[in-house]
């Protein structure tokens, strides 16, 4: 692994990952994958600024100013090496990158502990934007910031889903939700083949911390095998957790998280029997502040329906902890005016 540094010229806060292929070579391989384009400023880059490109990293050893193409500057970030490390021969083609604009470093071949520390947190949205995600709906709908789909069946039945999801709504945040069973294996290799397609993220709902666990190491026995068979796939996706249990709840935040959804309704119906509102559901809704204060920086949504949805928003809307809503289209027009 190599930590390159130099200076962010686009999209500064940005993160991306991607292989890195290198412009204007002689037999430079194409391919579907997610691709960080290594510039050196001349080469024509046009041909290679489609929808796989993520990201640019200018290797250039010239001390000119670059000039970059205007249908680059609204899509990708834009990094230049320091002229120290313009000429590594460790930039080569093929490996695995993370241009981390927030820190100004370009990490190549990362091993997994530093995969893990990059991406284990993923900071909330701004304080003034409270994002909703529609889970009743396979395409985008006005006002809707993402869609929460459901994966299930094998490998190649995810992929071919989540394939066809993505080409309905490209650009679109797509979080793809799995249960924790014997098949969660298949589904998380898919959903990792899928996301070099869209911005797919993976959310698992499972029962116990134990496994909360198991689900964690799978993904990262899905990460390793995908690699050595030379597949396409995307293994930084955000990786989240559905909190519907009590066990979950009242257990420590696994570390591994990039965000956790509260399910609010499941949660008051499996600590209180019912879904109503009265003296239980303050109690309920104490214990889900106390998590996600414990999870301190990791990014917290609420899943909520129906007639508990004004009560939850409203409990938390006036704290820093509430940064995504899922819910369905008709309970998110009744709540425009708590938003």
């Amino acid at each position: 692994m190599i930590e390159c540094s130099g200076r962010v010229l686009v999209g500064e806060g940005e993160r991306v990952t991607g292989r890195l292929r290198r412009v204007g070579e002689t037999g430079t391989q194409r391919s579907d994958a997610a691709k960080i384009l290594l510039w050196d400023g001349a080469s024509d880059i046009t041909e290679m600024l489609n929808e796989t490109a993520v990201g640019i990293v200018i290797v250039s050893s010239d001390s000119r100013d670059v000039k970059l193409p205007e249908d680059m500057l609204c899509k990708l970030p834009v990094f230049r090496l320091s002229e120290q490390q313009n000429e590594t021969e460790l930039l080569l083609e093929d490996k695995i990158a993370i241009l981390d604009c927030q820190r100004q470093k370009l990490c190549v071949d990362p091993d997994i502990d530093v995969i893990k520390s990059y991406f284990e947190r993923i900071s909330a949205l701004p304080e003034s934007k409270t994002a909703w995600l529609c889970t009743d709906s396979h395409t985008v709908v006005d006002g809707c910031d993402g869609i929460v789909v459901r994966v299930e069946g094998d490998e190649e039945s995810v992929y071919d889903f989540l394939c066809d999801v993505a080409d309905r709504n490209t650009g679109v945040r797509i979080v793809a939700q799995t249960e924790y069973d014997s098949g969660v294996l298949e589904r998380i290799r898919g959903v990792l083949r899928a996301a070099v397609w869209g911005r797919i993220s993976l959310l698992c709902r499972a029962n116990t911390p134990e496994e909360t666990e198991s689900f964690f190491s799978l993904t990262h026995t899905a990460f390793c095998a995908l690699e050595s068979e030379g597949r396409e796939f995307n293994g930084f996706i955000p990786k989240g957790l559905k909190i519907d249990t009590p066990i979950m709840l009242l257990s420590p935040p696994n570390r591994y998280a990039d965000i956790f959804v509260m399910d609010c309704n499941a949660l008051l119906r499996r600590f209180t029997a019912t879904e109503n509102i009265d003296g239980a559901a303050k109690d309920v809704f104490s214990y889900i502040s106390r998590f996600v204060r414990q999870a301190t920086d990791v990014k917290t949504a609420l899943c909520v329906q129906g007639a508990v949805a004004p009560y939850a928003v409203g409990y938390f809307k006036d704290t820093r902890q509430l940064s995504e809503i899922y819910t369905d289209r008709a309970t998110a027009r009744a709540l425009d005016r708590w938003l």
